[in-house]
């Protein structure tokens, strides 16, 4: 995203103008003028895709009236001032600002709103959702844009999906999103830790890092992770599994940006974006008191939910055309199998999926038959589907049905029960036999035969 492209700064105060470019031009080409007059020239002769634009200019000139221009342009538009009041509000968003920014705060949000816009105009999430985290679930789509936007002045982001849905992928694009660039164009770390894989006794020195002779086999010193996201990201995955001693200690590093390593009475400050994820019923551990729920509340501040594939069908699709236009050996998946991924389970989600069509790579045959597949998922699936037709056969028999029938024959019970049906059609119908008997998709000879049978001739609705 460095300096691909054009951001038109309008602003009449030298010093803050510096201070935006210097904070600005790491990402973009910044051109800058304190003029109306010129600001308007250089809207006439260069394509920009973002304005910072101060209400007063000098010699009187209006940022209005450049604002005005720049939407003609369908430039994304910020306005920044110190002159904030209830009309020049109204009026700024009356000419379709896309954002008002009081000058004396926009230090702590220009660069984030900056890079925002970037990310949406350089390809970037074009490329996440067709190569890093798959999906043409429009919804889906819709709510990690969503993230993004509400992301910004570094509030820290809290998500929730089942194991191998991505959220490390979408960790990343935060980081990569939102990371400052430095010196020589180079970014922050991103912190990846996954806190159920350490070791209880070993997460504190993971994540806090120690000094020297701190514990029996500290022989020298290290640096926590904690300290290694500085500038950076700090992912921390299932969060939900932290002791409530790491708890506190976490509470305490995110509302201070400073901690103490291990043996150490020196503080050590540490300033990143934090990120956590969770597979389990974060709300369920709170109510257990199993998590606390301050330290929700900081981590908590924009929150993702992301369905299993199990809920997005459209997606194995899409994972599956990529898999295979993307690698180097090619397989044909016959129809019944693409039909077969299509409906299984997926309780892994995509990197279940990822890890059967890899396997598939391997197969002695290159077209891909159900016998192909591995017997993992083809006995998994014969166990779901006997699952589903128990369960969608015994809803439709109540107990007292069966209670009936055991004593009385089931014969017996479903003369009862077509009984009922017929009543309670001809009732739903109000009386119009040629309805209900169309509904219920019966001949008309049989349709009057039943009648008689069950004496529903001249019926009121009877019970079973």
């Amino acid at each position: 995203m460095v300096n691909r492209f054009n951001l038109l700064l309008v602003e009449d105060n030298r010093i803050v103008r510096e201070e935006i470019i210097a904070l600005l031009n790491h990402y973009v080409n910044v051109d800058s003028t304190a003029s109306e007059k010129e600001a308007k020239l250089l809207l006439s002769k260069k394509k920009y895709d973002i304005c910072i634009i101060d209400l007063v200019l000098e010699n009187g000139g209006s940022g209005l009236k450049v604002l005005k221009e720049a939407k003609k342009l369908k430039i994304f538009s910020i306005v920044l001032t110190n002159n904030y009041n209830k009309t020049m509000v109204k009026d700024a968003f009356n000419l379709n600002c896309d954002l008002f920014i009081a000058k004396t705060k926009f230090r702590n949000i220009i660069v984030d709103v900056v890079k925002n816009q970037l990310a949406m105009r350089s390809g970037l999430l074009d490329t996440f959702f067709h190569e890093k985290f798959i999906t043409v679930n429009p919804k889906l789509k819709e709510d990690i844009i969503s993230v993004i936007q509400k992301s910004i002045n570094n509030r820290s982001l809290f998500i929730y999906g089942p194991t191998g849905t991505g959220k490390t992928f979408l960790a990343k694009l935060m980081h990569d999103i939102f990371a400052n660039v430095g010196k020589n164009n180079t970014k922050g770390n991103f912190i990846d830790i996954n806190i159920s894989a350490i070791p209880e006794t070993m997460v504190e020195a993971e994540l806090f890092g120690y000094v020297r002779g701190a514990f029996s086999g500290a022989i020298k010193s290290k640096t926590g992770l904690i300290k290694k996201a500085d500038g950076g990201t700090l992912f921390l995955d299932e969060i939900a599994s932290a002791s409530p001693a790491i708890q506190a200690k976490l509470l305490k590093v995110i509302e201070e940006k400073r901690f103490y390593p291990l043996g150490s009475d020196t503080p050590i400050e540490s300033d990143f974006r934090l990120i956590t994820a969770t597979c389990d019923d974060i709300y369920k551990k709170i109510g257990e008191e199993k998590f606390r729920l301050d330290l929700f509340h900081r981590i908590n501040e924009v929150f993702l939910s992301i369905p299993p594939l199990k809920e997005r069908k459209e997606d194995i699709g899409a994972i599956i055309d990529y898999f295979l236009e993307k690698n180097a050996i090619k397989i044909l998946l016959e129809d019944d199998v693409v039909d077969f991924l299509q409906k299984y389970s997926w309780e892994g989600n995509v990197r279940e999926l990822l890890n059967v069509l890899s396997s598939l790579i391997g197969a002695r045959n290159k077209v891909i038959t159900i016998s192909e597949l591995p017997q993992s998922i083809l006995h998994k699936n014969d166990d779901k589907k006997n699952d589903f037709l128990q369960a969608e056969i015994g809803s439709f028999a109540s107990e007292a049905q069966v209670d009936y029938a055991l004593k009385q024959g089931v014969y017996n019970c479903l003369e009862k029960i077509e009984a009922g049906i017929f009543c309670k059609a001809i009732s739903r119908f109000h009386g119009k036999n040629n309805q209900a008997r169309e509904a219920l998709r019966v001949d008309k000879a049989t349709f009057y035969r039943k009648l008689g049978k069950y004496n529903l001739k001249d019926t009121k609705e009877k019970q079973i």
